[in-house]
């Protein structure tokens, strides 16, 4: 059939590529979304969506062979980031931002069904006592460190003040969403960087001084197909 006839050409092409290198149009799109697709998220949906620069370029290079070129233009790059988008949405709405430690996680629940915040004898009555003070604390530090919780000093108890903790309201993006099956934002996804960078790129000088650029994981270096 066509279809496999053209894979095959394209699969013979891509045995001869040797380095691939981005256009002026790719590599101004590469710019914007680098930044973005580099920083690193937190937990189960973090883990998953690892090195998306990385693979973001892996697809745009296969789109750029499956076009029997090697040359990744704006076209190849603006494909491979939509689906990136899609599939990191999809991480987001199965994970979340479940950390993977089910004592954080539940103290997280806890938090998040709680307005009025929770101490640390609370939380352990949630877990009906069968977790001990250290296994609290270190989960409590985790959900600090990623955002995810704060404390307060609550000086209501009639003796020593106690902590409060309380859940923070969950930032979500169009490109990440924090929330399990969130999809809202306020933040552009990858595709509209992408899509804004194309658009300049196309109608007035680009600001990458070449018109190509070797490719690499970040903004210079060498891929091989």
């Amino acid at each position: 059939t066509p279809l496999i006839e053209q894979l095959r050409a394209a699969a013979e092409f891509a045995r001869d590529v040797g380095e691939m290198h981005r256009d002026e149009v790719a590599r101004d799109i590469w710019r914007a979304v680098y930044p973005h697709l580099s920083e690193g998220k937190a937990g189960l949906f973090g883990a998953v969506i690892a090195r998306a620069e990385a693979q973001v370029m892996r697809l745009a290079c296969l789109y750029a062979l499956l076009d029997q070129a090697c040359v990744v233009g704006g076209d190849h790059l603006t494909a491979a980031i939509a689906l990136w988008d899609y599939s990191e949405r999809s991480a987001s709405y199965i994970f979340g931002d479940n950390l993977g430690d089910p004592v954080a996680d539940g103290v997280l629940t806890a938090l998040r069904q709680s307005p009025g915040g929770l101490t640390r004898t609370q939380l352990r009555d949630h877990f009906k006592r069968n977790r001990d003070g250290g296994d609290i604390g270190r989960a409590l530090g985790l959900l600090l460190q990623q955002g995810l919780a704060t404390v307060e000093s609550d000086t209501e108890t009639g003796g020593r003040p106690a902590e409060r903790w309380f859940a923070t309201h969950p930032a979500t993006t169009e490109t990440t969403n924090t929330t399990k099956g969130q999809v809202a934002g306020t933040e552009p996804s990858y595709l509209a960087l992408a899509t804004e960078a194309a658009g300049k790129a196309r109608t007035g000088p680009s600001v990458s001084g070449s018109s190509v650029e070797t490719l690499g994981d970040s903004e210079d270096g060498v891929w091989e197909a």
